[in-house]
């Protein structure tokens, strides 16, 4: 996602959308909420890979949208 923050503010903020699900993120710790949603619309659940490059996944659910994360143990 990293390569790709402006199409991700476009369908932020011009879509509409209330949930964006995205696979292959590709993001680390430097990614904060704020580069991700600087308008804070969305609240944001995700999870990286836990060893090697790539990989995780991001949901972004407009706030006002009831939502609870559940981890699993693998």
């Amino acid at each position: 996602m990293a390569n790709k923050l402006k199409e991700l503010h476009y369908m932020l903020y011009n879509s509409g959308y209330d949930l964006i699900f995205v696979t292959e993120s590709w993001l680390n710790p430097n990614f904060t909420k704020g580069c991700l949603d600087p308008e804070s619309l969305y609240q944001i659940l995700r999870t990286g890979r836990t060893t090697g490059r790539g990989g995780g996944v991001c949901v972004f659910i407009r706030n006002g949208l009831n939502c609870l994360q559940v981890d699993i143990d693998s």
